[in-house]
């Protein structure tokens, strides 16, 4: 940034610097605008107890088909699922049941 705006300052003086300064600001603005803004979603984990190896893509499936659930990650090792999940449409009744299944 400062090297450009040296540059600029050098061949077309200070109003130079302003116009290039307004460009970026404008190719920045049309990269922006037709971005969306990131779904809020909240992490939780719910504990499975002992679930084999073969066991957790089946869990997963399972979790995913709780609506609301819109990640899932099974973690063998730990006895975990790690979830992202909409809160405004997570069926909780549905995802404590399934973790006191589990267990």
């Amino acid at each position: 940034g400062g090297m450009g705006g040296g540059v600029m300052h050098q061949f077309f003086g200070v109003s130079g610097v302003y116009l290039f300064c307004a460009l970026v600001a404008g190719v920045w603005l049309a990269l922006v605008w037709g971005m969306v803004q990131p779904r809020r979603l909240s992490n939780q984990v719910i504990s499975l107890g002992e679930v084999g190896a073969a066991q957790a893509p089946s869990a997963e499936r399972a979790l995913l088909e709780i609506p609301g659930v819109e990640e899932a990650v099974v973690v063998v090792e730990e006895g975990v699922a790690y979830l992202k999940v909409d809160t405004q449409r997570l069926d909780w009744a549905r995802l404590q049941a399934f973790g006191a299944a589990q267990v």
